[in-house]
């Protein structure tokens, strides 16, 4: 989603409270939102203008489909409950710029999101675009999250899983999976999710030396299990999974979750595969065979056709 420099604006305003027409947010509550989409900061003294802030953690969404999740969560009624503001008018006002961009905010329920418009004999009708098959991500692209990947091994251990959290995300987001970053629910820390195939996955990534034992995978388990009976996870880790951890988890009950390992994460950066067939292929792997990891090596070759 790609919007022109004074819908930004505008939009800026809407975020920040200052149209009077929308709720207002102070600095803290403004960090805790952007934290939501890939920030990592904090408020404390130094801290710039909420305006000026606001602007600098939109531009970079700008043409990203985070942009249009920031758009839809700012207009979640649950923000407006309680409130002296009514969003049918900050929506209304936000259109007067959108439409020039093709996009509007219309009611869906009891909440507003953004939807693609087109000119259809001079009359602008909401379009429900049809699905697409997934874009081949630029070899410039992978390029830079390959060295972004490699970068990581460099940084402090205890900066690791953070970066790989925050790596996975923009990976995710350049193959347009629609990625959720970290977030806490009472007593839990999730690592993110990701939209694929129609279906919602939790994510548990781990960046740790030591193989991956079946302790670690029974906690995306229950996750996966715990949160609704349609649960799908994956975990991926930046090194391997122990046979006999994957042994001990495909005794305990049949998966919902599939496996990524550092091997796996190399083919896909340094020979540009597609990430989508390779979910596919370890996902039907796991529901014909039972198996929670099917790596990539076994089916390299087949793979490589598709790119």
């Amino acid at each position: 989603m790609k919007l022109a420099r004074n819908t930004l604006a505008e939009l800026v305003k809407i975020v920040t409270g200052d149209t009077k027409m929308s709720p207002y947010r102070n600095g803290p509550m403004l960090v805790r939102l952007f934290n939501e989409f890939g920030s990592n900061d904090f408020y404390g003294p130094g801290f710039p203008t909420r305006w000026k802030y606001a602007e600098e953690r939109i531009l970079p969404l700008n043409g990203k489909p985070s942009l249009r999740q920031l758009i839809d969560v700012v207009f979640d009624a649950r923000e407006w409950i309680g409130k002296d503001f009514k969003p049918e008018i900050a929506a209304a006002h936000l259109n007067k710029f959108l439409k020039f961009d093709g996009y509007e905010m219309a009611q869906d329920g009891e909440h507003f999101k953004v939807r693609e418009i087109r000119k259809t004999s001079g009359q602008s009708t909401t379009a429900q675009p049809p699905a697409k098959p997934q874009p081949l991500v630029s070899v410039e692209t992978l390029a830079a999250l390959r060295t972004r990947f490699l970068q990581i091994s460099n940084l402090p251990p205890q900066q690791r899983g953070y970066a790989l959290e925050k790596f996975l995300y923009e990976l995710f987001d350049a193959y347009r999976f629609n990625p959720r970053p970290s977030f806490r629910i009472v007593g839990e820390q999730i690592d993110g999710s990701i939209e694929f195939a129609h279906e919602i996955y939790l994510i548990e990534a781990k960046w740790q030396v030591e193989p991956i034992v079946q302790g670690d995978l029974a906690v995306l388990d229950s996750r996966v299990s715990g949160h609704s009976q349609i649960g799908r996870g994956i975990f991926i880790t930046v090194g391997c999974f122990s046979a006999d951890g994957i042994t001990a988890h495909e005794r305990l009950r049949p998966s919902a979750m599939i496996g990524i390992d550092g091997q796996d994460l190399f083919y896909l950066l340094e020979r540009a595969l597609p990430l989508a067939e390779i979910l596919r292929r370890k996902l039907r792997w796991l529901v014909e065979t039972g198996h929670f990891y099917h790596p990539v090596r076994e089916f390299i070759t087949d793979l490589e056709k598709h790119r």
